[in-house]
């Protein structure tokens, strides 16, 4: 398990997906609207092998990816 804790500023449209390391979609963590203040989800991770992730995080248009090690 792993705890995803992000901040938005407003109401936004949030799109959150864990990829491998060749992109390919593994878990679809979240698709909807959240509202302003801390956004905290909670991913289980216990069906993945063990390896480097990928969060592919789209907030408003705006797209970050961010490394995550399961171990």
């Amino acid at each position: 398990m792993k705890l995803l804790k992000k901040l938005i500023f407003n109401l936004a449209n949030v799109k959150i997906l864990l990829c491998d390391i060749l992109g390919i979609e593994q878990i679809n963590i979240y698709d909807g609207f959240a509202n302003e203040g801390f956004f905290i989800e909670t991913i289980d991770t216990g069906n993945l092998p063990k390896g480097m992730y990928f969060l592919k995080i789209l907030i408003d248009g705006n797209f970050t990816v961010e490394k995550i090690i399961l171990e």
